[in-house]
């Protein structure tokens, strides 16, 4: 069956700044200093830089299109030498560049349902006129148009010489567009391959709630299929972060090696964290590293204990010395986010690194079980970036200047080359969690192991009736859990026991250490996040990225995650720990 429906959209225009011109790498820079001393090979080139051949030969030919490289053929073997002009430049700080900026202007689309950024090009639209009177019609959530960083860069039209600059502003040119699509089954016909498992979920949500009669043909609770974009990664055992000593160093190692930039988001702040943070703050800044601290806590909404804690934390970073104080930068107001990342140049040769996970690094005190996972595909790394940029745009008004100084993050780790490697990362927001549960559902064939710190009602809807079926099947299911919401009695908590048991599956409740949040299956899927699978469900009021993990396929890390995770949880709680698991690897 397929069923024609109308998306609604706000169509707006957008100005913005472009840089014309092709700025130099340092590798560059490094190669011309170096063929300034003496004349080298290709090969010679590429093992003292260490960097892919590709890279190098670009750099090669950008440098002799400039007239500062030549060949030399005079001896045995070609090799490459600096002209003249090529020593006098390689000897300045920076290479020169010849660029400029010009003001651009395009046209965006924004869905009225998840508030994601479409191109106008990639959609049939149709005005609200010319829509058919008995025409299946979705429900818009948002009224007022705000664009997202993390979206709206990828659609900006830029030459293959231009890099996005900065943003201008945007206007609203009208709200009586949508674009016509269509589904069919499992898909929605008319989207763009880009668009966001968000919105492909909450059109199918709308559909499924309110078109006449679709309920009896198919379970409106369950979830579209899991179908993210993907990274190569060489994601190994030893990118894994598991248990309290192992995130504190990994906090003092990203501070004390990043050679320019720290972003940190963490849910919560404490001032006990931020006094013990602040020796290793202030040593980042004084090698003028910029450290962005960014939190999520909903001010407003928050006990009175979190926001003096917040309150705290601005007048301990505002006895910081002067000339360190612009390098540190505690966020003005909130994101309304439940993440825990880091993002740095902290990686070997000062690479773009990033944590993922269930650590909330301003104010855990390290006396709790956390697992989080390291990548560095500067890609995905682009994605996550983007993701806090958008987290802290204000509904209206100007973009904050951490909103920049992110965007223009974004934009450098976009002009990075991407990394490659044996297995496949994707990122994980919000309702993608719950789509991931029904994933394991289908495809587990020997074991599922999800672990988290709270238990409440909704992770009857869940993941308890999700599992049922892998239990049903054989498949040993075990979930972990530290604490019952307050909207859960210990009497629901055994009833909750009792009930999986009969089904096969084991519900563990471990002692204060556990704050770990994950869900594997088998030995290659794995997602490290801070989304509390247990207690948590989708909800719309909250902000876009309210919760992010990291889905990894085909680096068979399970095996080494659980037994890590093990040994931790047993090192802090003794024998109540999980030293050995039913679902055996």
């Amino acid at each position: 069956m397929t069923c024609p429906v109308y998306l609604p959209l706000f169509k707006v225009a957008v100005s913005y700044l472009v840089r014309q011109g092709r700025a130099w790498t340092a590798l560059e820079h490094a190669v011309l200093h170096k063929l300034g001393q003496s004349p080298e090979t290709a090969a010679e080139l590429i093992s003292l830089s260490g960097m892919p051949e590709r890279l190098v030969f670009q750099g090669l030919l950008e440098l002799m299109s400039e007239g500062w490289v030549v060949l030399n053929t005079a001896g045995k073997t070609v090799s490459f030498e600096a002209t003249p002009s090529g020593v006098k430049a390689a000897a300045m700080a920076t290479l020169p560049v010849r660029t400029s900026t010009t003001k651009r202007y395009d046209t965006l689309c924004i869905d009225r349902m998840v508030g994601g950024t479409l191109d106008p090009d990639d959609l049939v639209l149709v005005h609200k006129e010319k829509i058919p009177a008995d025409a299946f019609v979705l429900n818009p959530h948002t009224f007022r148009p705000k664009l997202s960083p993390s979206e709206t860069l990828d659609r900006l039209y830029l030459l293959e010489n231009e890099t996005f600059e900065d943003w201008i502003d945007h206007r609203l040119q009208t709200q009586n567009l949508y674009a016509a699509l269509k589904i069919s089954g499992e898909r929605i016909e008319g989207l763009p391959s880009y668009a966001s498992v968000a919105l492909q979920m909450a059109i199918y949500k709308d559909f499924l709630e309110r078109a006449p009669g679709i309920r009896d043909e198919t379970d409106p609770t369950d979830e579209p299929a899991f179908v993210p974009k993907t990274f190569d990664c060489a994601v190994t055992e030893q990118d894994l972060c598991v248990g309290p000593d192992e995130h504190r160093a990994v906090l003092e190692r990203v501070l004390a090696e990043a050679k320019s930039t720290v972003v940190i988001h963490s849910c919560f702040v404490s001032v006990n964290t931020i006094k013990w943070l602040l020796p290793h703050l202030t040593a980042a800044a004084e090698r003028k590293v910029t450290v962005d601290l960014l939190w999520g806590l909903r001010y407003a909404d928050a006990a009175d204990w979190a926001k003096s804690a917040v309150n705290d934390t601005r007048e301990i970073l505002s006895r910081i010395p002067p000339k360190l104080a612009p390098y540190i930068r505690f966020a003005e107001h909130e994101t309304g986010s439940h993440a825990k990342v880091i993002v740095a140049d902290s990686g070997p040769k000062h690479r773009f690194e990033a944590y993922i996970g269930s650590c909330n690094w301003l104010s855990t005190q390290f006396d709790a079980v956390d697992v989080s996972l390291r990548v560095d595909n500067p890609r995905l790394l682009s994605r996550l970036v983007g993701v806090l940029a958008t987290l802290r745009v204000p509904t209206s008004g100007e973009w904050d200047p951490d909103v920049h100084r992110l965007v223009r993050l974004k934009v450098t780790l976009d002009g990075l080359p991407p990394l490659e490697g044996p297995a496949q990362v994707s990122f994980v927001i919000d309702r993608e969690h719950l789509a991931l549960v029904r994933l394991a559902r289908d495809s587990a064939q020997r074991r599922v192991v999800s672990s988290c710190d709270l238990l409440g009602p909704a992770g009857e809807t869940s993941v308890f009736v999700p599992m049922r079926s892998p239990a049903e099947s054989g498949v040993a299911v075990e979930l972990f859990f530290n604490r019952p919401t307050l909207t859960m009695s210990e009497r629901d908590v055994a009833a909750a026991e009792a009930d999986l048991t009969a089904r096969g599956i084991t519900l563990k409740r471990l002692r204060a250490s556990l704050h770990a949040k994950f869900m594997l299956w088998d030995d290659a899927d794995l997602c490290i996040t801070s989304f509390n699978w247990l207690a948590a469900t989708h909800d719309a009021w909250k902000p876009t990225a309210a919760e992010i993990g990291l889905f990894v396929t085909g680096a068979k890390l399970n095996a080494a995650l659980l037994a890590r995770f093990a040994a931790a949880v047993t090192e802090l709680d003794g024998a109540d720990g999980p030293a050995k698991f039913v679902a055996v690897s």
